[in-house]
């Protein structure tokens, strides 16, 4: 009887040349943008008040990323931003603890 390692060993090697040879006869994939991965992000670093009635996040505002706010029951189309930095996107912020400040 054969050893079944070396018969499992061949199988695979087998597949893996036939696998190999049908991807060289395909198409290259398609190259995907770069703004994808290192564009920004439509909204990000979404946080709620400490109090639970506000809603912060960030979001481009003049071509920097900045924070908005906005209601936690009102739609995201009548947020407001709070910061207009157009040299450099916000990189962090928080809320005070008792709700009333958000500090970058």
């Amino acid at each position: 009887m054969k050893n079944p390692i070396i018969l499992i060993m061949a199988v695979m090697l087998m597949f893996h040349g036939a696998l190999a040879q049908k991807s060289k006869a395909g198409k290259e994939p398609p190259i995907i943008d770069r703004e994808l991965f290192f564009d920004n992000p439509e909204i990000a670093g979404g946080q709620l008040s400490p109090d639970g009635t506000m809603i912060s996040f960030q979001k481009v505002y003049k071509g920097k990323m900045n924070v908005w706010v906005k209601k936690f029951d009102e739609p995201f189309e009548k947020a407001k931003p709070i910061t207009a930095d157009t040299l450099r996107p916000i990189g962090g912020y928080f809320w005070t603890y008792d709700s009333k400040y958000i500090l970058y």
